[in-house]
């Protein structure tokens, strides 16, 4: 009996250890994937780097006009979850342009909340700098009436 609580003693401490450790690990990424530009959006969102996260839009667009950055930071000032996150599932790339499928994952909160899953892509073009830009991503992450992806 003393071995198995001095196991399960050393188990919690390992997993409570561990937690800390993987803690510290976050942070950005190099920006030569395009998953890696989404991780590091996604980042700076929920850092609340918005002069970060911003510069990851394309500076021109048809048609519609790219928010300001005033439009961008209250955007996500009002509308921003911390219990929204995301998981890269695959990624495709056709010349200039990619296709990041994630997997969003938000949690309602509370003692009973539920988890909420759904899988969309994001999009992004190659800019004329070689930088990988987006040009879409799921609702979470994005504004609604922000550029249409159909018109880059």
């Amino acid at each position: 009996l003393t071995g198995i609580l001095v196991g399960v003693l050393v188990l919690v401490i390992a997993a409570i250890g561990m937690f800390f450790l993987r803690k510290g690990e976050t942070g950005y990424l190099e920006e030569t994937t395009p998953d890696a530009v989404v991780l590091n959006y996604v980042y700076a969102l929920q850092t609340g780097d918005y002069q970060r996260a911003y510069q990851y839009l394309p500076a021109e667009f048809k048609e519609q006009q790219k928010p300001s950055f005033a439009e961008f930071k209250s955007y996500f000032n009002r509308n921003q979850s911390s219990s929204t996150g995301i998981t890269i599932i695959s990624v495709d790339t056709e010349e200039s342009l990619a296709w990041v499928n994630l997997e969003t994952v938000q949690s309602s909160g509370g003692l009973f909340g539920g988890i909420y899953r759904s899988q969309e892509n994001a999009q992004l073009i190659l800019d004329a700098d070689e930088n990988w830009k987006i040009i879409y991503m799921p609702y979470q992450f994005w504004g609604w009436d922000w550029f249409d992806r159909a018109q880059i």
